[in-house]
Parts: C-alpha cells; structure tokens; sequence
C-alpha cells in the first residue's frame, strides 16, 4: 500500500501548490461573482462574499505551509487551537473582532503566566 506521507512525516509536496489554486480559483470566483451579480441579490454578495473569504484563509494557509511543519516553540500548547478557532470565528463573522481578540488575547496571556510560574 503507497504511503501518503514521506519518511520525515511530511506531506507530499503536491498539497501546497493545490492551496494555492484552490485560493486563486475561490478569490477570482468571489470576485466575478460580486461583478456579475445584482446589487439588491442577497445570494450574491452571501456567495461571493464566503468565496473571498474561503480565498482569503486558503492564501494564508499556503503562506503558512512551511512553518505549519514545526510547532511553534514559544506558543503554549493550547493556544494554536484557540487562535485558529478565534480565526474561523472571524472568517464566519467578521463583526465579532472586538469581542474575539481580547478573548484570545486574555488566554494566551494567561496560559503564558501559568507556563512562566510552573517553570
């Protein structure tokens, strides 16, 4: 059975490449949607405007790739989870920034107290 991982663990190199097509094709679609659509068409901006997001987060992720393949040394365990959560918390509605960012802010500030008095 072929293995769909290298013998470092790593994934194949085709993935990223495939990111990145996938955020070219979602950010251009999104935006030719907003284009063609009718300004009153609640469809259309929902659409196009989930579409830019979507090219949005997959452009960052492939920004991200290469270091997605080792932890962050300095970031507590948890907190790459919260942090991606508050940021699909975000990508779903932007409105909530104010209330998102001292949240995570506040854990990880707390997180890096309780780290930094256990020693």
């Amino acid at each position: 059975m072929k293995s769909t991982t290298t013998r470092e663990g790593i994934p194949p190199a085709w993935r990223r490449p495939v990111v990145l097509a996938l955020a070219v094709v979602l950010f251009t679609a999104g935006v030719l949607i907003r284009l063609a659509s009718d300004e009153s068409s609640g469809h259309g901006k929902f659409g196009s405007g989930s579409m830019i997001r979507l090219g949005v987060v997959f452009a960052a992720l492939w920004l991200a790739w290469p270091s997605l393949r080792r932890p962050a040394t300095w970031l507590p365990p948890g907190m790459a989870m919260v942090i991606l959560g508050g940021i699909g918390v975000l990508a779903v509605q932007p409105r909530l920034l104010p209330a998102v960012l001292p949240a995570v802010g506040l854990l990880l500030s707390v997180s890096a107290a309780v780290r930094f008095f256990r020693g």
